[in-house]
């Protein structure tokens, strides 16, 4: 067997500075991550106020409100809210949020139908706040995604070191070849 000659590393193409660029990828991934958790967070989280009477809010269409109990017994009664068009109530069960030293349990959601005051009412058998739209689902699926940009961040990251590890290889086999057949 023929001993490989010994070539110019500095003709080895890409360059190492190319390994480099996968840290893009690894930060965008680790960023979005942050934003998605952050986001999350600041929604579920959100103001609480309590419903002691009507209590009227400004929303945009497709935004939601959650009606929460400040106890974790069943709360039996009703919640409207009424703009120029009424919302849908839906009821909302397994979800607990705490701020400070309260502890809110899901009771009622709902979103705006269209754009602009909403007049929320209440009759409950316990105290009601109204507060950020939370569900399971959208919590499973904040973190689904934080995961998702973070493990997909670092996965192109090592797609980026991959491929130029194997561009280096092939090239270095290369200039190989070239300097054996000007032996």
């Amino acid at each position: 067997m023929i001993a490989p000659s010994p070539i110019d590393r500095s003709h080895i193409r890409p360059s190492l500075v190319w390994l480099g660029l996968a840290v893009v990828p690894v930060l965008a991934g680790i960023a979005l991550a942050v934003v998605l958790v952050v986001d999350t967070v600041h929604d579920v989280t959100g103001s609480f106020r309590a419903l002691d009477g009507p209590v009227t809010v400004r929303l945009d269409e497709g935004a939601g409100r959650g009606i929460w109990a400040r106890s974790d017994q069943d709360v039996s009664g009703f919640c409207s809210a009424i703009g120029r068009k009424p919302a849908e109530m839906k009821e909302t069960h397994n979800v607990t949020v705490s701020t400070g030293d309260t502890d809110y349990y899901s009771f009622l959601r709902f979103r705006a139908p269209v754009a602009g005051e909403y007049r929320i009412d209440c009759a409950a058998s316990q105290p009601l706040s109204l507060g950020p739209y939370v569900t399971g689902g959208r919590i499973v699926g904040a973190v689904g995604g934080a995961l998702g940009a973070f493990f997909g961040g670092l996965l192109l990251g090592a797609l980026v070191v991959g491929g130029v590890l194997l561009a280096r290889e092939r090239s270095k086999r290369r200039l190989e070849l070239e300097a054996q057949a000007f032996r």
